[in-house]
């Protein structure tokens, strides 16, 4: 489904002004999405077991292997995730019959929604898409799935689709006085989304780097305006004595998202003693 700029602003605004989650949005973005294109279908390993001879066709289901991948979002609204689960017999084989009906559930209805019924397909897997709007980051939720006689869940903590870090000191220039004191900074950390939309609940990881140390917390979580704060200082002693009037130096402080270490930003501190 494309989007044009103006539907994702009215979009955004229905998000908003609905904090709630929109049911009826999230169940259409799925009913228009139900068939997962060949792509994502070739994206599913199958299995070169040589048990895997189809003679598990007649035995029901003994469990349920169920991974998940992020798809992406929408115009920075509502997150996809590709759900896979592969009903297993007793021997952990999978099924070569196309066709087994797999159910899915979610739990809370009001974090997210997902396709209720999906068929296996040539790997013995059933793909389903679970859709969630982007204010819903980092909560937890439930998902079970059921195949016959069989059934599993896993908790999910909703992952962040797409977002940025941005970063901030005050004061951003350090003096050291004299030997044996330091002089601190206090750096704060915001993770928004492409629309500039706060998330809250997102573990920001901090690292000092060139020289200097984190005084304050390591790490810390968002807030509700996207904000993570520590404290970083740096000792006389540990700015160069050098060619330079005074004697100074550039070092940097960074933050990264926990459990996405693509996500990351540094921040530059100029340091000087006399």
């Amino acid at each position: 489904m494309k989007l044009s700029l103006l539907t994702c602003f009215l979009a955004g605004i229905l998000v908003l002004a609905n904090c709630s989650g929109d049911r009826a949005v999230v169940d259409r973005i799925i009913s228009e999405n139900d068939l997962v294109n060949s792509a994502e279908l070739s994206g599913v390993p199958g299995t070169e077991d040589p048990l895997d001879n189809g003679q598990n066709a007649f035995t029901p289901p003994y469990q349920i292997m169920i991974t998940y991948n992020i798809l992406g979002d929408t115009c920075g609204i509502y997150c996809e995730i590709l759900v896979c689960a592969t009903p297993l017999d007793f021997y952990a084989r999978h099924y070569t019959n196309p066709g087994m009906e797999v159910n899915f559930e979610v739990n809370p209805e009001s974090l997210a929604a997902i396709n209720n019924t999906a068929y296996t397909n040539q790997w013995g897997a059933a793909l389903a898409k679970l859709v969630y709007p982007s204010f819903h980051t980092f909560e937890e939720i439930q998902l079970i799935v059921s195949c016959g006689p069989a059934a599993d869940t896993v908790l999910i903590l909703l992952p962040i689709c797409q977002g940025e870090l941005e970063m901030s000191a005050d004061p951003v220039r350090l003096w050291v006085e004299q030997p044996g004191a330091y002089d601190t900074t206090t750096i704060a950390c915001r993770l928004v989304g492409i629309l500039g939309n706060p998330f809250g609940g997102g573990l920001i990881v901090f690292v000092p780097l060139v020289a200097g140390e984190i005084c304050g917390p390591t790490s810390a979580y968002t807030d509700d305006q996207g904000w993570a704060y520590t404290q970083y200082r740096i000792r006389y002693e540990d700015i160069p004595n050098g060619n330079n009037d005074p004697n100074s130096i550039y070092t940097w402080v960074r933050a990264s998202l926990f459990g996405d270490p693509d996500m990351e930003e540094e921040i530059s501190l100029y340091c000087a003693r006399p």
